[in-house]
């Protein structure tokens, strides 16, 4: 069994969310997070006012440390500790704090529920089920950004006309989560994309545990996608979707909608700003806690 590290370190709250992008850049397998106000079960530590901790999982001593060297390297970041954890052990502790996750749509309809193949719990009527076995990529439907993903699609989905469109990309499709949940909304082709060839072999066997689901996935970068779409995912990060927006702008057909999350609030404003160089046109703005889901729609012409 491969030996698992846990990386300990200590920011401020704002600074955390920024971390918690970059341990998964780091390609952690999974973070926990603890806030000074945070209610935790009787005698669980916190840390101090004004502080957060996260502990990040790593398969394996180097990626550990160079993760560990890289944050050490930034400012109002401490590194508390960093040692081995079975993998066993980590993957229960994952089990037990994965919660179903559901999802609503335009006027607070039932849109999605997330839930890992273990949970028995119902689907709301109307609601459309996406298992999801958390493992080692991003999107579980655990964090802000991939909800917000889900809701803008939700939202967006009926008034924009994307059920009967013919062709979506995930772009850095992680577990391809959003794919499956354009697909089983109706869209009849989707793609899901993904730079890590890891990313792309979880996604397969997400695939497995959603029968109804039907996603091609390819390992690659925006330019070896196949043909233009009418809506695209992108629940990346600040940077990649600046240098993407020119991209993206050739990638997705007129008037077609552009999902680009990833991003925190603050971040929101250049974002915009870049897509609208590129020739989009922001719809809609979604925001939950520090993150920001943006909604364009592509230059027309």
């Amino acid at each position: 069994m491969s030996e698992w590290q846990v990386l300990h370190v200590e920011a401020a709250p704002d600074l955390a969310d920024l971390i918690e992008a970059d341990l998964w850049e780091l390609g952690c397998g999974g973070i926990e997070r603890r806030d000074a106000d945070q209610l935790v079960e009787k005698g669980a530590a916190l840390p101090p006012a004004g502080k957060s901790w996260l502990w990040a999982s790593f398969e394996g001593a180097a990626a550990a440390a160079g993760a560990r060297d890289v944050l050490a390297a930034r400012e109002g970041v401490v590194i508390l500790s960093l040692q081995p954890a079975p993998q066993q052990d980590w993957s229960s502790s994952w089990r037990d704090r994965f919660t179903p996750h559901h999802i609503r749509g335009k006027n607070g309809d039932p849109a999605f529920l997330v839930r890992a193949p273990w949970h028995q719990e119902p689907p709301a009527p109307g609601e459309t089920v996406i298992i999801i076995n958390p493992g080692m990529a991003f999107g579980t439907g655990e964090h802000e950004t991939t909800r917000l993903c889900l809701r803008a699609f939700a939202e967006r989905a009926q008034d924009a006309g994307v059920l009967s469109a013919q062709r979506w990309l995930d772009l850095g499709c992680g577990t391809a989560i959003l794919a499956m949940a354009a697909n089983l909304r109706g869209v009849p082709r989707v793609v899901g994309m993904d730079i890590d060839p890891d990313a792309i072999r979880v996604a397969r066997e997400v695939l497995e545990d959603n029968p109804g689901a039907r996603v091609e996935l390819i390992a690659g970068e925006l330019q070896d996608a196949p043909g233009e779409f009418h809506g695209v995912f992108a629940n990346i990060l600040l940077g990649p979707l600046k240098e993407l927006a020119p991209g993206l702008a050739k990638k997705i057909t007129p008037g077609g909608l552009l999902i680009a999350s990833g991003v925190l609030n603050h971040q929101a404003g250049e974002l915009i700003g870049a897509m609208a160089d590129a020739g989009f046109r922001l719809l809609d703005h979604l925001t939950e806690g520090e993150w920001s889901c943006c909604v364009f729609s592509a230059p027309e012409g």
